[in-house]
């Protein structure tokens, strides 16, 4: 399902909510001089490559970008997600001055967000992240309910055993003191 069949079939409003949450993250950090990298074009204004007339990537540019942002916002599925017909997953976002993976969670209601958490923990054990710093962010209601508590507590037992050692939580309502 692509993004715009998302919006348009979004009758419970998840996807619009996930794009507002992600335009506030966006502006966090644009207000504090850092770049949040989501798109090709966000890479390629990034990587001060030329856009078209129509503020689009040049088609002789992607293939170069698509390749930059592999391991940072982009992650191609091997083993089991790729034998179980999984192409790759994309992180929310990549701040290049910190060198760091955005994962944000939000929302104030039950389910698609939690049960995406627990297969984040499952991507986790298997290192599809690699090893950049990772943060998950957490924001509204989500920043302390019961899902995300045992996330937590489930990310500490993986890191107990050295796994997921680059990630780290976050609550967005407390980021200006923790960066």
């Amino acid at each position: 399902m692509t993004y715009n069949s998302q919006q348009s079939e979004d009758s419970h409003g998840a996807a619009r909510s996930g794009a507002q949450r992600e335009a506030t993250l966006r502006e966090w950090f644009e207000n504090r001089d850092l770049t949040f990298i989501k798109s090709q074009k966000d890479a390629a204004i990034y990587l001060g490559l030329p856009l078209t007339r129509g503020r689009n990537v040049k088609a002789k540019d992607k293939e170069f970008i698509t390749n930059w942002l592999e391991g940072r916002q982009v992650f191609q599925a091997t083993g089991d997600y790729a034998e179980c017909g999984f192409s790759y997953f994309l992180a929310d976002g990549y701040v290049p001055q910190w060198d760091a993976i955005l994962e944000l969670k939000g929302g104030d209601k039950n389910g698609t967000t939690e049960e995406k958490l627990f297969f984040d923990l499952m991507k986790m054990e298997d290192g599809c992240y690699g090893d950049r710093q990772v943060y998950y962010i957490f924001e509204g209601k989500k920043e302390d309910d019961k899902c995300t508590l045992l996330f937590s507590k489930r990310l500490k037992a993986l890191q107990a055993r050295g796994i997921a050692t680059n990630v780290t939580i976050v609550k967005f309502s407390e980021m200006g003191s923790t960066f």
